[in-house]
């Protein structure tokens, strides 16, 4: 057998190239577990964390499967949609001064209630409605 063009070959976990970071996103992982790195830190994420993942950042990172799964919740957060959300709920923001690529965010009642708020959305149950989308 003759192979022409071998585009990926993956003898282990699923391995990224690096993936460069366009804009924010929110992360929860429902399944599985992520190890990331940026050039500097080693970044670990398991079942049930938060995170957001910070925009102009190049990672390469490594999946693994739990019980053959691999579920997460991504939630993009792109420049138009932040500028909208600052106008409509304006807050002063001190400097923020730390530069990793993840920042792990802490569960509260409200994230968790944030996340189950979610379930509609990510399960099927429910169309979309529009207005969630604006």
């Amino acid at each position: 057998m003759k192979v022409n063009n071998l585009q990926s070959c993956h003898l282990g976990p699923e391995i990224s190239p690096e993936q460069f970071i366009s804009d924010h996103f929110f992360l929860y992982l429902l399944k599985g577990s992520i190890k990331a790195f940026d050039g500097r830190n080693t970044y670990t994420m398991n079942p049930g964390d938060f995170c957001i993942a910070r925009k102009n950042h190049l990672v390469r990172y490594t999946k693994y499967k739990e019980n053959d799964l691999f579920e997460k919740i991504i939630i993009i957060l792109d420049e138009p949609f932040l500028k909208k959300f600052q106008e409509r709920h304006p807050v002063d923001v001190p400097v923020f001064s730390n530069d990793n690529s993840f920042l792990f965010v802490e569960e509260t009642k409200f994230i968790q209630s944030f996340v189950h708020s979610l379930e509609p959305c990510y399960t099927g149950d429910l169309q979309t409605k529009k207005r969630l989308l604006t």
